[in-house]
């Protein structure tokens, strides 16, 4: 069994290595994007945006574990102000919840703002309106709420025990008919915005390919270059989030004692999702890929002159 500090400190390392992927992303976005793409950009800094504010709450406030007792499986969070007060369990899995549900909501309006694009131009200059983005808070608003209210009834139906001063949450899942209610409707939730993401993204190639003789090749490589980082870029989390969660929430459901160790593995996947996220982006999308051989090769310059200034200084003194 994995000691509490060394999984608390997994939950640090796990976050600092999203730390500089995540600067050089927002730095370029912010500063280096074309006009043409401004729609685009948009887009991904609202994923984005959710992506690294789940990170920080799931990393920093939660750090949650499974822990198995007597045949139970028990959660506890090793967040800092757990420590102070131990009730604060409770928001930290409301507040993750919830950046949950706005990473969905943000994805799945991603993929339809660049269908629209493609598309639709009316849909596209609607979803760019006042009343466009009144319908795109309503989807962020809408998944929340689900999702939030799921996650009241799942932790309305857990008992609380103290072990060692630690607060722990037994999760009644077995033979209780709002656990299964709540946990069918998260499934249906997420299936609807998959299916949704799916389908979006189907008639994104079709159109794509229709287009390839219709636009100049430059034009086009860039559009395609777009669009497949936007597919790695959307199903990256249903690869590396969604299955293992499922497999952990089917070992719960029987309280296999293998679930705390799938749930430790399921967990850390979603900081190497972010940064392999964060570099398709960097690395397909052509604006932003020769802003990042810029700073880099910037900075071997700079590491460069330091070198030779130091080399020259020393060589002064020593003729001195």
């Amino acid at each position: 069994m994995i000691s509490d500090k060394f999984s608390s400190l997994l939950f640090y390392g796990s976050f600092l290595i999203c730390i500089p992927p995540g600067i050089l992303f927002f730095y370029i976005a912010l500063t280096k994007t074309p006009q043409t793409m401004l729609s685009y950009r948009n887009t991904l800094l609202n994923v984005w945006f959710w992506y690294y504010l789940t990170v920080v709450s799931f990393a920093i406030l939660l750090q949650p574990v499974f822990v198995s007792r007597e045949s139970e499986i028990y959660a506890k969070s090793l967040g800092p102000l757990t420590r102070i007060y131990p009730e604060f369990i409770y928001l930290g899995w409301y507040i993750s919840i919830f950046g949950i549900a706005n990473i969905a909501a943000s994805l799945v309006l991603c993929v339809l703002f660049r269908f629209a694009q493609l598309k639709f131009k009316q849909l596209h200059h609607f979803l760019h309106s006042c009343c466009g983005i009144i319908c795109c808070i309503a989807v962020h608003l809408l998944l929340s709420f689900v999702l939030m209210f799921v996650m009241y009834i799942i932790l309305s139906q857990t008992d609380k025990v103290e072990i060692s001063n630690d607060l722990l949450l037994k999760i009644n899942i077995r033979h209780n008919c709002k656990v299964i209610i709540a946990i069918a409707l998260l499934s249906a939730t997420l299936c609807v915005a998959a299916s949704i993401l799916v389908i979006l993204t189907c008639i994104i190639i079709q159109e794509m390919r229709k287009q390839r003789f219709l636009v100049t090749a430059k034009t086009y490589k860039l559009q395609k270059s777009l669009t497949i980082s936007l597919i790695l870029f959307t199903f990256m989390p249903l690869i590396l989030d969604a299955i293992p969660i499922c497999a952990f929430a089917v070992l719960l459901a029987f309280a296999h004692p293998l679930a705390p160790a799938m749930f430790l593995f399921a967990s850390h996947l979603p900081f190497i999702d972010v940064f392999i996220s964060c570099a398709i982006t960097l690395v397909f999308i052509k604006p932003y890929r020769v802003a990042l051989k810029n700073i880099l090769k910037l900075k071997k310059i700079q590491m460069v002159l330091h070198h030779g200034t130091t080399v020259m200084h020393r060589g002064s003194n020593t003729i001195c």
